[in-house]
């Protein structure tokens, strides 16, 4: 009897254990199943994320328009981000449609389950249009598809800049630190939403982590991850330069457009440093320069870029120059400081 009483409780021990097994089984499946939450710690805009931080953010302008390139480029180890131009080419939405696509990596995304939905490449696009005569519908259509920034040529006036910064933004909730300038962006369930990986929004709930609160431009919204650019390439946008930084603090110095609003029509010299232009025009970037500086000392974000080669990056960065235009090339991405390549 007594051994009949100690195999029952062996029995019943037995099946409670395996029980427990299976609830612990079941969890860790479950556990696996369940979809885990975007990792937020991250900016979406990781070209943003590196100026931000202090770092220095290199990636270059693109011609070529075919899907499979795209994907090249954005497993480029050397590149930061992308800028699909489109001042010197034909404009087709379509066809950056089709290129953001191409960029987009299922292995990425993924991220091994951690929910990383930060593209490695930013993809970026500069429009046809100069800021004295800005289009508000092919801005409103590179944003709806995806685009994570924009660059818009020609910006010669604070007014300019301030206008290419509110056709970037949606209307803002009424209440918000950065409420103007008001936002001129109209407002759809657009493509962005999925592209981003994100959710829609509205200012009921105000979720931080939706589409309509990150696709702010930043740094006027410090959590946004819209990266406008304005582009200073003529005497009178030098001139103008503080007001430009006061209404949107990160410009490109265009120098080829520079030279030829010199009269210059893009001469180069090799007084200032090997490869630079002619030092008149030099003396007008190192103005533009001085004022971005000159706005860092302050605490404040101010951001630069221009095209740097191999031949004199260096000494842009020792400059200022923080964002630069470049050849992929990992030898010369590393010995310019840029963060990719490192």
């Amino acid at each position: 009897m007594e051994g009949l009483m100690k195999r029952r409780q062996l029995g019943v021990g037995l099946v409670g254990m395996i029980v427990l097994i299976g609830v612990a089984m079941a969890s860790s499946v479950s556990g696996e199943d369940e979809p885990k939450a975007p990792d937020w710690s991250l900016r979406l805009n990781r070209t943003i994320q590196i100026l931000e931080r202090g770092g220095i953010a290199c990636g270059s302008f693109e011609a070529f328009r075919d899907p499979d390139f795209a994907a090249s480029v954005a497993d480029r180890t050397a590149a930061d981000f992308v800028l699909w131009d489109f001042e010197h080419r034909p404009y087709d939405i379509t066809q950056l449609r089709m290129l953001l696509l191409g960029m987009l990596n299922r292995a990425q995304v993924y991220n091994g389950g951690k929910g990383q939905l930060q593209p490695r490449v930013t993809p970026l696009a500069r429009i046809p249009d100069p800021g004295r005569n800005l289009n508000e519908g092919i801005v409103k259509q590179i944003l709806d598809i995806g685009l994570y920034g924009w660059m818009l040529p020609m910006v010669e006036t604070g007014d300019e800049a301030r206008r290419a910064v509110q056709v970037s933004r949606y209307g803002q909730c009424r209440g918000v630190p950065d409420e103007e300038p008001e936002g001129l962006r109209g407002a759809a369930g657009v493509p962005a939403i999925r592209y981003w990986g994100l959710k829609a929004g509205n200012c009921q709930t105000r979720d931080p982590n939706s589409y309509q609160m990150k696709a702010d431009v930043w740094p006027l919204d410090p959590n946004g991850d819209l990266l406008f650019i304005a582009m200073i390439e003529t005497v009178k946008g030098v001139e103008n330069a503080e007001a430009i930084f006061a209404q949107h603090p990160i410009v490109f110095i265009g120098p080829f457009d520079l030279s030829w609003s010199l009269g210059r029509g893009g001469e180069q010299s090799d007084e200032v440093c090997p490869g630079c232009f002619s030092r008149e025009e030099e003396e007008l970037i190192a103005k533009v320069v001085a004022v971005k500086n000159r706005l860092q000392r302050e605490g404040k974000q101010a951001h630069i870029g221009i095209f740097a080669t191999g031949a004199h990056c260096r000494f842009r960065v020792s400059q200022g120059f923080d964002l630069l235009f470049m050849p992929y090339d990992p030898a010369v991405s590393k010995a310019c400081g840029c963060t990719a390549a490192q």
